[in-house]
């Protein structure tokens, strides 16, 4: 009898900790409340059509503590109000995923995303750990983008990673010489709570197979070199921009005018 009991509750609590996996469609309108943190520690949210909604509501869902969202190729999320991925949640650690698909769009009208309680005196020992995906040709608008607050008195912390790719025609441009600048996320009233410190560009496996470096996030394009690649931060804006590869002749011009420095001082040096 015991043993039957212990059966039965073991099963009760694997569903409860079960993933909840949901669906936004062109039929999908108004309010889209269904994250479900009762009985859920992770929420998979997947738009296969172009979709116009009121907000996603993520917010007082402690036991939710993973969030994906997924546009597929070539499809458009717009929400009038906030998507809330999560909001107001009171302790744990969460974690967010956003990836969007090639030329694929969110789109909040006017509305707020949030990853992440805007409340630290409330709530403390928060963590939040975002990753946002964009594929070729992706983007994001929104009214502004904003995590959990952190101040001396509490020990939140929140960081936003932004995983970037380019399309074949931006990686030809570049390997003849060219400068690309594309734009990721634009806001009207910018980024709450993220700065230069914890906001990270992730590698490009294209740019470093041609030599490149990442110099991570930068707040002007000036930081960016010959050679290099960087998150802007700058004018409400996250803008992947891409400095030239040196030509062979140009790089070759550069070599000859080392050797030549180096072999003056030799000569002085005698």
């Amino acid at each position: 009898m015991k043993r039957i009991l212990l059966t039965i509750c073991t099963m009760a609590a694997s569903v409860a900790l079960a993933a909840q996996n949901l669906t936004i469609d062109g039929s999908t309108t108004g309010n889209f409340d269904k994250l479900d943190g009762n009985n859920n520690t992770e929420c998979n949210i997947t738009v296969t059509d172009n979709a116009s909604i009121s907000r996603i509501d993520g917010s007082s869902i402690n036991k939710l503590t993973t969030i994906t969202l997924t546009i597929i190729d070539g499809k458009s999320l717009n929400i009038s109000g906030a998507a809330k991925l999560p909001y107001n949640n009171t302790s744990g650690s969460y974690s967010t995923t956003v990836s969007l698909g090639e030329e694929s769009k969110l789109t909040l009208l006017g509305g707020i995303l949030y990853f992440g309680t805007l409340n630290p005196n409330d709530n403390t020992g928060i963590t939040q750990t975002t990753v946002i995906n964009m594929a070729a040709g992706s983007s994001i608008t929104a009214a502004s983008i904003e995590t959990l607050a952190t101040n001396a008195t509490v020990s939140n912390s929140s960081s936003l990673t932004l995983n970037a790719a380019l399309a074949e025609s931006e990686i030809q441009s570049i390997r003849s010489g060219s400068t690309v600048s594309r734009t990721l996320v634009t806001t009207t009233n910018g980024f709450t709570n993220y700065t230069l410190d914890n906001v990270t560009l992730g590698n490009i496996d294209a740019l470093a197979a041609l030599g490149m470096t990442n110099v991570g996030v930068v707040n002007s394009i000036d930081s960016i070199g010959v050679n290099q690649y960087g998150l802007v931060m700058a004018d409400n804006k996250l803008t992947l921009h891409v400095s030239e590869v040196p030509e062979p002749a140009t790089a070759t011009l550069s070599l000859l005018a080392l050797a030549g420095l180096a072999v003056r001082r030799r000569r002085r040096t005698v």
